[in-house]
């Protein structure tokens, strides 16, 4: 004699927890007839709904704990608090710091790169700078050429070398 479900709520006591996990005794079936590795293991369809089971009360459980906790502490201790914004600010700086000097040497460059321009119109145009044109040009773009560092010693250095070099 065997014993019917007299109703839906039978189901329940028939199959006990393992409604709540989502997986249907049909469901493990077809999760059995995929995988034959797990037959050949020896497992069946009441080892794949009790692990169904055990796997959604744990994942029950983390999802309770994780409600239980609160979602950020507020700090306790001050102390420590300010510690890590000094951190934070500490790296910031350094970072900032970094690509200041990385603007720094990149300007240099740039000035070292117009002072040699410079220096190679001069020599295309007027190399023993006598033409009154060179003297009174000189005279008039003075403020940006102290800028870029030209004077004459420097001149003639790099012309000497320009000249050797030939």
């Amino acid at each position: 004699m065997s014993k019917e479900p007299k109703d839906e709520g039978d189901w329940d006591d028939v199959l006990g927890e393992a409604k709540q996990s989502g997986i249907s005794p049909e469901m493990a079936r077809a999760l059995l007839s995929m995988n034959p590795k797990m037959r050949e293991d020896g497992k069946n369809t009441a080892w794949v709904i009790a692990s169904g089971q055990q796997a959604a009360n744990q994942g029950a459980r983390v999802q309770a704990e994780a409600q239980k906790q609160p979602a950020a502490k507020p700090a306790t201790d001050l102390y420590s608090s300010f510690d890590e914004i000094k951190r934070k600010l500490e790296s910031d700086d350094k970072a900032i710091d970094l690509q200041i000097k990385a603007l720094q040497e990149q300007k240099l460059r740039l000035k070292a790169d117009a002072l040699e321009s410079a220096m190679r119109a001069i020599m295309q145009k007027d190399p023993e700078m006598l033409s009154p044109m060179t003297q009174q040009a000189l005279t008039d773009r003075k403020a940006f050429l102290d800028r870029v560092g030209f004077n004459v010693k420097s001149y003639v250095d790099f012309k000497r070398n320009k000249m050797g070099s030939r």
